[in-house]
């Protein structure tokens, strides 16, 4: 038997209603000469060739000539005999006088003889009972008032099964002859074996020969007929395959293969396709079919191991660090295009393949990175506001979206990724948002205030109003803001450069306003402003002590300048 072959065994005990056997020589009609179980002999043919067909009583078989070029002698009685499309028919017996109420006497009432005849009678079978029509693909079922000359017992009540089918030899059903009335069951069970050339059937000399099931099943009986040898390498009638037969069958093989690359039962389409290549003439043309066969069966077998491990894995880990199971799919359907042809269309789906699993690995890997820096930020959060009662740093949703979208990329790549994504989707859903509001706000505002101070005091000369500036630049340029230390502390020292520059650019506008007035009061804030300028010290104490003193200074020397004003209004 060969890889994947499909037989059947039929118990002994099973009542076979037809049993029709085709052959095309002599050879093939000596290897079944003895068959007690035939009920129907074809000769077929499209040779020149002479079949003899022995004495011998057959007074229960119909006898089928389909060999328009070969001729036909005949020493056997049959029970019906069709031999309109025989070459030459040749009869030595006298037609038979058939008595359906007493066929087991048949073969008695025919007696061998000489007589040739080529006359209609003999020709075409008047001879009463049942004559076959034309020989189609599947056999006609006998017509005519007759009764079958065999008694039609029933299946045995104690029968356990009536047939049983193994795929490479491991038992795959057994069908109870209970199964067979009901009528579909026995077709549905064995449809896509149906049309496999690989069945072979374990019974009375019936070795390399396929089975084909009708659909005819009543009364726990069962319609089938052999093809004997077809699928030997030598077959004659193989020879006399013509070229549109010959690409029929290629475009059939094309056709399984195509359906082979996507289809759930890809192993019985290749099956299907082994056989067909059997009837293909010339080696040459059969390894290039078997190489393509053999290339999408390590194809598809290394698929369905890839989905399974898509479909089972609950997390990303499972894929891609777990042994780098993705990394050993990938590099195994890679190898593939070394034992196939370099035009070979599988090529494109194997680029494809390849590239599909370098983006899902290149995902999952964005994904984790991504995910557990989240993850990481809400870890620091927790323990934050369990020390500090605030926060650490923000979590906005964007953040997590920009996840969400990675994930439904994901999916995309291949569906089977559902139980991943769900369950890289439910850890990011325990990621807590964070927003930092009031903090933003606050800064926002210190900023805003520090720009329009700066625009309207631009020709002040203190060094600190170019500090200031520095400051708002390094606020509104600081990577980290979603920290809430950040906020805070820019916040805080935009504030402060504020406090700094605002009373040191107001005790300069007032020297230079007053410049040429000779009071001690002026000469002593030109020396604070002088120190003020020269402390770099943002401490809140630093800050409030030359803030206090610019500030009374520059009260004194306008309420002396006031006073002097008043007392000599002329100047």
């Amino acid at each position: 038997m060969s890889a994947s072959t499909v037989r059947f065994t039929i118990p002994k005990k099973v009542k076979l209603k037809s049993l029709i056997v085709y052959v095309a020589n002599q050879k093939e009609l000596n290897a079944w000469k003895n068959s007690s179980r035939m009920t129907t002999l074809v000769i077929k043919t499209e040779k020149a060739a002479e079949i003899t067909i022995g004495a011998k009583d057959f007074s229960k078989v119909h006898l089928i000539i389909n060999a328009p070029k070969a001729t036909i002698i005949n020493y056997a009685s049959f029970k019906t005999i069709n031999a309109k499309n025989a070459g030459k028919w040749i009869n030595k017996i006298e037609p038979p006088v058939v008595d359906n109420d007493s066929a087991d006497n048949e073969g008695d009432s025919n007696s061998e003889g000489t007589k040739e005849t080529t006359d209609d009678t003999s020709n075409g079978g008047t001879w009463g009972g049942y004559i076959p029509g034309p020989i189609d693909s599947v056999p006609p079922t006998p017509i005519g008032p007759s009764k079958p000359t065999t008694s039609e017992e029933p299946v045995a009540p104690d029968v356990a099964y009536i047939i049983n089918y193994y795929v490479d030899n491991e038992l795959q059903k057994t069908i109870k002859g209970s199964d067979l009335k009901q009528r579909e069951i026995l077709k549905a069970d064995l449809t896509e074996y149906m049309y496999n050339n690989l069945i072979e059937i374990d019974d009375e000399r019936t070795d390399r020969t396929q089975l084909i099931i009708s659909d005819n099943i009543a009364n726990n009986t069962l319609d089938i007929y052999y093809k004997t040898k077809i699928l030997s390498s030598d077959v004659e009638n193989k020879e006399d395959m013509s070229d549109d037969e010959t690409n029929k069958i290629k475009k059939e093989i094309e056709s399984l293969l195509e359906q082979s690359i996507n289809n759930r039962d890809y192993r019985v389409k290749l099956r299907s396709a082994e056989a067909k290549i059997k009837l293909l003439k010339g080696e040459e043309v059969k390894i290039f079919y078997q190489k393509k066969i053999a290339g999408i069966r390590s194809y598809r077998d290394i698929i369905e191991e890839y989905n399974k491990l898509l479909m089972e894995a609950t997390s990303d880990v499972e894929l891609i660090y777990n042994d780098g199971r993705l990394d050993n799919i990938q590099a195994r359907i890679k190898k593939i295009k070394d034992t196939i042809q370099e035009n070979d269309e599988l090529n494109i789906i194997i680029e494809e393949k390849v590239q599909e699993i370098e983006e899902i690995k290149i995902l999952c890997k964005n994904i984790r990175e991504a995910l557990a820096e989240l993850q990481l930020k809400d870890i620091e959060n927790d323990n934050k506001i369990t020390t500090t009662g605030h926060a650490y740093i923000e979590i906005l949703p964007d953040d997590k979206s920009d996840i969400y979208r990675l994930l439904t990329e994901l999916e995309r790549k291949n569906t089977n990724l559902r139980k991943v994504v769900d369950g890289l989707g439910a850890i990011l859903e325990e990621v807590k948002i964070v927003k930092f509001e009031e903090e933003h706000n606050a800064l926002e505002y210190q900023k805003d205030r520090a720009k329009n101070f700066i625009n309207k005091n631009s020709t002040c000369k203190v060094e600190s109003l170019a500090e200031f500036g520095k400051a708002l630049n390094l606020a509104e340029n600081e990577p980290n803001q979603n920290q809430r230390s950040v906020l805070i502390h820019h916040t805080e020292n935009l504030e402060k450069w504020y406090q700094k520059t605002s009373v040191e650019c107001m005790a300069e506008k007032v020297i230079v306003k007053n410049k040429g007035i000779s009071i001690e009061t002026l000469k002593n804030l030109e020396q604070v402003l002088k120190e003020s300028e020269k402390n770099k010290d943002l401490s809140k104490e630093k800050l409030e002590y030359f803030t206090n003193k610019l500030e009374d200074l520059i009260y004194e020397v306008e309420k002396e300048i006031y006073v002097l004003e008043k007392e000599n209004p002329q100047g």
